[in-house]
């Protein structure tokens, strides 16, 4: 049976001032590659950094116009740099064959997308494929649990893309990624980061890694206004600063400019980012419904935190 990560820290939040370097890192040094997915070329840059004792291979690369960054964690002095070049390598096409069938099923932009298929009716539910379903059956359950703040259809046209990134970054993390922690490679630590949006995980048996995540003022995107320390877990922040109003409202009145949620699962995080986003920010009413912890930010700078289902105070 596979272990879901878990959120470790309590006391998630910690409130910044300016902006704080997160942990002892190096200069990155970086490199350069070009795949070739299709007719089109992928720029992959491969970077270094050093946290303590651990050395973090990132790559960078970008699909359907997000940034994508894979991140492997170990020790220098038990796994070497050229084995985890290897590993990377390895993996790294995987995850993009997966993205790409992502896009090819659920892209309102591509004309023969299982999505634009369905939404034209030549294409019943019953046919589509079992990822569609899934989909489906996601937005179902979070149309319910958000008493309609999360609703995959407007004006009569059906698109998850809400829930979309965010399960698909999961599913890669638990085909591809999580895998990797049991093998003989000493991995400390693996994670996907999607826009912003990254599942993370870290091995059990491992106690000083955390994974120190800033969360970006919506106004003032060179500022931090909070950190996140987690051994594992899932974040995703959703607004309309970065790609404007894509969100339909299902609520009157002030609503958060960003709102990011850390829980256990990449899909229930997506889910609920933008249905706070969709959420009155002034009326609210946080409950047990509204999972891990969080942050909502409103134009002129108040915020909202809760942690298991109840309203905190700043700290």
């Amino acid at each position: 049976m596979k272990r879901r990560p878990s959120v470790r820290n309590r006391h998630i939040f910690r409130t910044s001032v300016g902006q704080r370097k997160l942990g002892m890192v190096s200069k990155p040094r970086s490199k350069m590659r070009y795949h070739k997915r299709g007719n089109h070329m992928t720029a992959v840059i491969r970077t270094t950094t050093q946290q303590g004792v651990y050395q973090i291979a990132k790559t960078h690369f970008e699909k359907f116009t997000v940034p994508f960054t894979l991140e492997l964690v170990y020790q220098p002095a038990q796994t070497s740099a050229d084995k985890i070049a290897v590993l990377t390598a390895e993996v790294l096409p995987k995850i993009q064959t997966y993205l790409d069938w992502l896009d090819q099923t659920f892209s309102p932009f591509l004309p023969d997308s299982e999505l634009s298929r369905f939404n034209r009716g030549e294409l019943t539910l019953a046919a589509t494929s079992d990822g569609f379903w899934t989909v489906w059956q996601l937005a179902e359950t979070a149309l319910k649990d958000t008493q309609g703040l999360f609703n995959a259809w407007h004006a009569g046209v059906y698109d998850p893309i809400g829930l979309v990134k965010g399960w698909g970054i999961a599913q890669c993390v638990t085909r591809f990624l999580a895998p990797l922690l049991a093998t003989e490679y000493d991995l400390v630590a693996v994670g996907l980061n999607g826009g912003g949006d990254m599942q993370l995980l870290t091995r059990e048996s491992v106690t000083d890694w955390t994974w120190e995540i800033g969360i970006q003022d919506p106004k003032k995107p060179d500022q931090v206004l909070a950190h996140l320390a987690l051994h594992s877990g899932a974040v995703a922040t959703s607004g309309t600063v970065a790609r404007g109003e894509h969100i339909a409202y299902q609520t009157t009145g002030r609503h958060a400019l960003s709102a990011t949620v850390v829980t256990d699962d990449l899909t229930t995080a997506d889910i609920w980012a933008t249905s706070l986003i969709a959420a009155n920010f002034e009326t609210f009413g946080f409950d047990q419904r509204v999972p891990g912890t969080g942050l909502l930010v409103a134009a002129n700078g108040d915020t909202r935190r809760w942690f298991a289902g109840q309203e905190v105070a700043a700290c």
